[in-house]
């Protein structure tokens, strides 16, 4: 009877044991979940502050692949996407015919390079090209882009860029063989321009051609 007694009088003690218990795991929680919230908040502040302080621009679409182009005056020309030519850079590809003279350089057609002008006797490329014996290695081509680099700026125009060799004994052409030449004719120029030093050695047939400077036949992979 003692023990039933003692057992009934237990049971209220452990009730209020028991609530306490319960309020202290949800005070507990209501203190997790707050510090969480905390955390979220200061890590977007941070961010928010540190995005102005940077001067980052949130992402809006695409990167924009406009250039600033400086003419031959000095003007500059903003907001032209290298991707899409002008009119004045379509109307020199035109005049010059951009693609008969890709065509060509793939036959190794050196009659072609005609357009490009040099002093003295040879008057332009395609008659030097003769008199030296030099001959259009395979991988060149010719373009026209709206941001060409030439002497530092960036500028709108057409290129011819080629490998030059002296010609082989068996008339075959080399990937290996040549020297990589570039001309460039912008859209206020009034004629292609050596845009390299194998092009300055080419145009004005220095000491670099006459002395054998080019691969040689013999010479030739």
């Amino acid at each position: 009877m003692n023990d039933l007694k003692h057992s009934g009088e237990g049971a209220p003690v452990l009730l209020p044991r028991i609530a306490a218990s319960i309020e202290l795991i949800f005070s507990i929680v209501k203190f997790a979940v707050g510090l969480i919230v905390l955390l979220i908040v200061f890590f977007i502040a941070y961010s928010v502050i540190s995005t102005a302080l940077s001067g980052d621009k949130p992402f809006a679409g695409p990167e924009d692949n406009s250039v600033q182009t400086l003419t031959p005056g000095g003007e500059e020309t903003a907001g032209t996407s290298k991707y899409v030519l002008s009119p004045e850079v379509e109307k020199l590809g035109e005049s010059i015919d951009i693609d008969k003279i890709n065509r060509a350089i793939d036959r190794h057609d050196v009659s072609v390079l005609a357009v490009v002008p040099v002093p003295g006797q040879d008057k332009n490329l395609a008659r030097l090209f003769k008199r030296h014996n030099l001959v259009i290695a395979n991988n060149g081509e010719a373009l026209c882009e709206q941001a060409v680099k030439f002497d530092g700026l960036e500028r709108a125009g057409c290129s011819i860029s080629i490998f030059v060799s002296r010609k082989r004994g068996n008339g075959k052409y080399s990937d290996l063989a040549g020297f990589h030449a570039t001309w460039f004719r912008g859209t206020h120029d009034k004629a292609f321009k050596p845009a390299n030093g194998w092009a300055e050695h080419i145009t004005y047939a220095d000491e670099w051609i006459a002395l054998g400077g080019m691969i040689d036949r013999m010479d030739r992979p």
